[in-house]
């Protein structure tokens, strides 16, 4: 097709369709301009084979002018799953441009950056749904470069919620308006994320700027768009951290040592960090000041302290 644009409603509470994979044929979908309700892909391609377990796909992609996705997929029967069968998808995602991805995959602005590599492994119970985010499965790892993190107003549109970063910039110009005088410029984003049941757990969330370097962990409901996290901001050289909240006065304590070092591979100094929660809806979460064991505490939920946990 020249152009094929297809309803998107996430807020759709049908019932999930029973519809048993090996009853459908092999699907092969070209389209030169697709879009999903807002979201525009560009170019897509995919080719869905039939097996005798379901469909199965090597060629998902989607190409416009600033990124790339590129992966593979399954939908199978699966005597294991209350509905009979279980989709699977992984793949990559390459921008090169993250703030014109974003507008066309119709996510609020909020952060620029010169390039974005998301990787996703992740699954879930039936066939394609409106409400697979509740039941979702696997991994995901997030990488941005070279950017700008931007004020959101609450209500600006869909949030990237797992770059949590986003909500910061509002209340930390409040606290640091010297270290943040010029901006929330960052050099690196990235982090790694374990989901289970809809629930993203990460221990190793970072920021990396010229100002300071921002460490998040806990959780992220995916389904509820709700935040469960603590960040630790520590300035770099030259930059100063104002005396609020909870700065960290002394030696802290092994536990946050240890979860600092998984996220920065670096250790943490003994003055100088400033711990914050942050905590409720994506649009417009509370963001509060914390003290060194609550921060642990996150930690502890998200699994990074948990024997055989995430590391």
């Amino acid at each position: 097709m020249d152009r094929m644009y297809l309803p998107g409603d996430e807020d759709d509470d049908g019932e999930p369709s029973t519809i048993d994979p090996r009853s459908l044929p092999s699907i092969t979908l070209t389209a030169e301009d697709f879009a999903l309700g807002d979201r525009h892909l560009g170019k897509v391609e995919a080719v869905l084979t039939r097996t005798p377990e379901g469909l199965v796909s090597d060629k998902l992609q989607a190409v416009d002018a600033s990124f790339r996705i590129e992966g593979q997929g399954s939908w199978l029967a699966d005597a294991a799953e209350s509905l009979g069968s279980r989709t699977t998808v992984t793949a990559t995602l390459n921008s090169s441009n993250v703030e014109t991805t974003l507008r066309r995959l119709d996510f609020a602005q909020g952060i620029t950056g010169r390039t974005m590599d998301i990787n996703f492994d992740l699954g879930w119970g039936g066939g394609p749904r409106s409400d697979f985010l509740a039941m979702l499965d696997g991994d995901v790892g997030i990488r941005l470069e070279n950017g700008q993190l931007e004020e959101v107003e609450p209500g600006a549109g869909r949030m990237l919620g797992l770059v949590s970063f986003v909500a910061l910039p509002r209340r930390l110009s409040l606290d640091f308006r010297d270290v943040f005088s010029r901006g929330f410029g960052y050099d690196k984003i990235a982090g790694t994320f374990a989901v289970e049941d809809g629930v993203a757990s990460t221990c190793d969330l970072s920021l990396e700027g010229p100002a300071a370097d921002i460490g998040i962990v806990g959780q992220v409901d995916l389904a509820k768009e709700e935040y469960d996290q603590a960040a630790v901001i520590s300035a770099n050289v030259g930059n100063t951290l104002p005396l609020v909240g909870a700065v960290v006065g002394g030696p802290p304590g092994a536990a946050a040592m240890l979860i600092f070092s998984q996220i920065f591979k670096k250790p943490l100094q003994e003055v100088g960090q400033v711990f914050y929660g942050i905590s409720g809806p994506w649009e417009d979460p509370a963001i509060e000041s914390v003290s060194a064991d609550r921060f642990v505490d996150y930690g502890r939920l998200a699994g990074c302290l948990a024997s055989g946990g995430q590391n």
